[in-house]
């Protein structure tokens, strides 16, 4: 999708990009928070997600995120804690519950949650991790039924002229900050200065 829509901004003035329709609004208009797929799937609370989120597209790409950002947060904590560093596993399950609970997975925030005080108070996670574990296997295989990744034609960027291809890449840039960030609000912002530039053209 983002791709898609970055290639509408290349597209010479009145010429469609390749597959897509000739009826084409404003380049990167804000998504329309429609409904998508159940409400809730096991660990995930899509309903209350969207709730926060509001808008779909933006949801499901902190979840994808989240994917591959925290899939061995619970080994990482393991291995924190087997060498007594319980401040980095401390502050791991910690940003892992906020995290999760951001996104409302549910059993992930409240197994990172237990976690985080049991190490708090010196009590032995062996448990815990095990249930964070299987939370975050259950969220994962959630996440990729409610938000599957997608795949982009092979020749999609090389089609794209050279010039063109780094202000691409500096859009990309400026996303993955934004989505570094985990927060709504400065996705939000995003959007509102991407929509302000023009590829090709001087900002």
């Amino acid at each position: 999708v983002l791709f898609r829509t970055l290639l509408r901004w290349l597209s010479p003035a009145g010429v469609p990009p390749p597959d897509t329709p000739t009826t084409v609004s404003s380049p990167l208009s804000m998504p329309t928070p429609i409904p998508r797929g159940p409400d809730k799937l096991p660990g995930l609370d899509i309903a209350a997600g969207l709730r926060t989120w509001r808008q779909v597209e933006v949801y499901t790409k902190f979840l994808c995120k989240f994917a591959i950002d925290y899939a061995s947060s619970a080994h990482d904590i393991k291995r924190a804690c087997a060498v007594q560093d319980t401040s980095t596993a401390g502050a791991l399950a910690h940003k892992l519950k906020g995290a999760a609970a951001n996104l409302a997975l549910t059993d992930v925030a409240h197994w990172a949650g237990a976690v985080d005080q049991k190490i708090k108070a010196g009590a032995s996670v062996t448990d815990a991790l095990v249930r964070l574990q299987e939370a975050l296997d259950v969220s994962i295989q959630s996440i990729t039924q409610y938000a599957p990744p997608q795949t982009l034609p092979s020749d999609t960027v090389a089609s794209l002229a050279p010039e063109h291809r780094d202000q691409v890449a500096a859009l990309l840039t400026d996303l993955l900050r934004a989505l570094d960030a985990d927060n709504p609000e400065r996705l939000q912002k995003y959007w509102k200065r991407s929509a302000k530039r023009k590829v090709g053209k001087n900002a």
